[in-house]
């Protein structure tokens, strides 16, 4: 299997949605189909599309690659390792029709799978926005003992990484959060203070029920 380019580049600014990078996966085998699929250690900041699929004899197929928008700017010192691990093997009969069964390949034809690694680089340009402030260089991803299978995850993915582009998504769904939780409590305060009213209206109408009763009795005595 043949893939172009091994590196994929995203330059600043990283706060706006990136242009797709596209990366050409050929099948270099004249005579067997393989199947393909890839993992990266940061699930929720990359997308890949199609992250798995099957590839005919000589064939090859355009993969589509996406980055999240960052919350912030990352500081110059950064450095970023992320990655694309891509994995193929060959299959036969009825798989090169259906969908591939990858955990029984991995549990029984571990040996004939082939890996090839895309990095990920990030030129880091000066953009007028706000950034983040590093004591020294910063690594953008986990180690790549954390690569996560692409073709199991919904668009996002799930994230098992502490990378900081991760950490920025997390804040932003940290921020709806307390966002929600604060128009909760608007609204609550919001039914407390009309509860409040109900029974200062309540109590009222009884008062003047009361002193219009004593009225009548008085006015009833005095005749």
């Amino acid at each position: 299997m043949n893939v172009s380019p091994s590196v994929v580049t995203y330059s600043s600014p990283f706060t706006t949605t990136q242009t797709e990078r596209v990366v050409t996966i050929t099948n270099s085998n004249q005579f067997n189909t393989i199947a393909f699929k890839f993992k990266t250690n940061a699930p929720s900041v990359y997308s890949a599309s199609p992250n798995n699929g099957v590839l005919p004899p000589a064939g090859s197929i355009k993969v589509y690659f996406h980055l999240k928008p960052f919350k912030l700017e990352p500081s110059k010192r950064s450095v970023c390792k992320d990655k694309f691990l891509v994995l193929s093997a060959p299959i036969h009969g009825a798989d090169t029709k259906g969908k591939v069964d990858w955990s029984s390949i991995e549990a029984t034809r571990k040996k004939e799978i082939s890996t090839q690694k895309i990095k990920v680089l990030y030129k880091i340009l000066d953009v007028e926005k706000e950034t983040v402030d590093d004591d020294g260089a910063s690594s953008l991803e986990n180690s790549s003992e954390d690569l996560v299978d692409m073709s199991t995850l919904s668009d996002g993915g799930v994230t098992h990484s502490t990378s900081f582009p991760e950490l920025q998504q997390k804040l932003n769904d940290a921020e709806n959060i307390i966002a929600q939780l604060e128009r909760e409590i608007s609204q609550a305060q919001r039914s407390a203070q009309y509860s409040k009213k109900i029974i200062w209206l309540t109590n009222l109408s009884n008062l003047m029920l009361v002193s219009f009763m004593i009225l009548m009795s008085w006015y009833l005595n005095t005749r």
